[in-house]
């Protein structure tokens, strides 16, 4: 035990200074923050993407007046081949 250079307080190490302990509340605090707010943010620009995009395929959809004018030319289609069918209906001798 001779030999331990510690025995002493004449050869023994000065204690290390106290470095500044990070708790990192700091960093904590910020992260909840930013939860905080971006969530909700997210949620609402998916909300306001989807108002924007029924919003200009009800307005601004070319595919409605192309739709409409197939339905109109069916249609005449259809009335034609009824008009038709009543015509040899109303030809037929029971």
């Amino acid at each position: 035990m001779d030999s331990n250079p510690f025995d002493s307080p004449d050869v023994a190490p000065a204690p290390a200074s106290p470095a500044p302990r990070r708790s990192g509340w700091k960093r904590t605090v910020g992260i909840v923050f930013l939860l905080v707010a971006i969530v909700p943010a997210l949620v609402l620009f998916v909300f306001y993407y989807r108002e924007v995009s029924v919003t200009y395929y009800m307005t601004r959809n070319p595919l409605a007046p192309a739709s409409a004018h197939l339905a109109t030319r069916m249609q005449a289609i259809i009335l034609g081949n009824m008009r038709a069918l009543g015509a040899v209906a109303g030809s037929i001798v029971w």
